[in-house]
């Protein structure tokens, strides 16, 4: 938890510190789930700190800990963080592969939310790679889920990524539908990032 703390606060060196000691308490008590935890937060820090290799490499021991544990449900997560490094990286080819095997572990399990956030991370490495077709269908995907949850930042921010991608096939007038529901739904939460942002 001091690890995931710090590490929202943008501490990234103590968010580390914390993390390595949790990781050596996992391992002295044989913990697989826990030790991969450890390492699957660890992978997102490193996407965070732009240390991407570090990050892809956690990320794998973080695989090989899941499902040395059974507990498979859990594997989309590292494959997200991989897949983020990757896409940060701009090795769009990669980050794809593994996008689309936390899409996949996410729909096995039937878990909505997990759904939604490897849905996302598909659709928008496929935008940045300009894959923008691909892209529109994912994230028309991950709007669904973001209304079966009520997840009101999701909807937002999908429909937002619709209406842009929209308007790069200038499509106009549909393209300005998606965003006057985005900003509808920003107004609603009171969000002024949000609303300036767009604007």
């Amino acid at each position: 938890i001091l690890g995931i703390s710090h590490r929202y606060k943008g501490q990234y060196g103590l968010s580390e510190n914390f993390f390595e000691e949790a990781l050596r308490i996992r391992n002295r008590l044989a913990d697989s789930a826990g030790v991969a935890s450890v390492y699957n937060n660890l992978s997102f820090l490193m996407v965070e700190r732009g240390e991407f290799l570090q990050a892809v490499q956690y990320g794998l021991k973080a695989i090989r800990f899941w499902e040395r544990s059974g507990e498979r449900h859990q594997l989309y997560a590292p494959y997200l963080n991989i897949a983020s490094a990757y896409t940060e990286n701009r090795d769009y080819e990669k980050a794809i592969a593994f996008n689309r095997k936390a899409l996949e572990i996410a729909r096995a399990y039937d878990d909505p939310g997990s759904v939604l956030q490897a849905g996302s991370g598909l659709a928008t490495t496929l935008y940045e790679n300009k894959q923008y077709d691909s892209a529109y269908h994912y994230y028309n995907q991950a709007l669904h889920y973001s209304q079966v949850l009520q997840d009101s930042i999701a909807m937002a921010s999908t429909y937002q990524a619709l209406g842009d991608i929209l308007r790069i096939k200038k499509q106009t007038d549909a393209s300005m539908d998606m965003v006057d529901q985005s900003i509808a739904i920003y107004q609603s939460m009171l969000d002024s990032m949000g609303l300036f942002f767009l604007i």
